[in-house]
């Protein structure tokens, strides 16, 4: 896509003032993370909420939906001056009712082909297991019990799951069109050029506010 930033195609929509409320979405594994925070840099720093770190306890306990969306809702309001970041799914556990939700300005949606990030997620898997890399969050190592040989596998979770997933985005994107948030969405075998660019673009939309 080639990318307008005086014209209709702008990187982000924002909210026309200079904030960008972003979410980022996708399966297990497809950079979503690693996403935000080359974002945050690129929108001078932008506080970003990683809603595993909400939902997951230590001992892979999880939130209630009610402190879940607290604690997201929290976040949303202390930082309702500027741009922020979100991401993570939760579709089950949001409270899509919660005004801060609908004040977002974008969805960044990470879709590539299960091949293209299937060994990205068994590689961040197999450093977590050795304490090479942090997990989801604090106090959730991952087991090697769990890791490979189970159905709470998070492999095996991304691998059954990646057409399911995404069916149900397809059919959010296509109920938010003509809405107040935009939907952005990366696919295909060069969804790393494209995502790549898009950021680049991003950068100049922001130098030149």
């Amino acid at each position: 896509m080639n990318w307008s930033n005086d014209g209709e195609i702008l990187p982000l929509k924002g909210d026309g003032q200079g904030r960008y409320r972003v979410r980022i979405t996708g399966n297990s594994g497809v950079g979503k993370s690693t996403l935000a925070k080359k974002l945050s840099i690129a929108l001078g720093y932008a506080p970003v909420l990683h809603m595993d770190e909400i939902f997951w306890q230590p001992g892979w306990a999880t939130a209630s939906t009610m402190e879940f969306n607290s604690k997201l809702q929290d976040f949303l309001r202390s930082n309702e001056g500027g741009s922020c970041i979100i991401d993570g799914n939760y579709r089950s556990e949001i409270d899509w009712g919660m005004k801060e939700m609908n004040d977002l300005t974008d969805v960044i949606w990470l879709d590539p082909p299960l091949l293209v990030y299937f060994w990205g997620l068994f590689g961040r898997t197999l450093r977590r297991l050795l304490g090479l890399e942090a997990p989801c969050s604090e106090g959730c190592p991952e087991r090697w019990s769990e890791a490979f040989f189970s159905k709470k596998s998070i492999i095996w979770w991304c691998v059954t799951n990646h057409q399911r997933f995404r069916e149900g985005n397809e059919g959010y994107m296509k109920k938010a069109e003509g809405g107040s948030i935009r939907w952005l969405r990366f696919s295909g075998w060069n969804f790393t050029r494209k995502r790549d660019e898009w950021l680049r673009a991003v950068r100049m939309i922001v130098k030149q506010v």
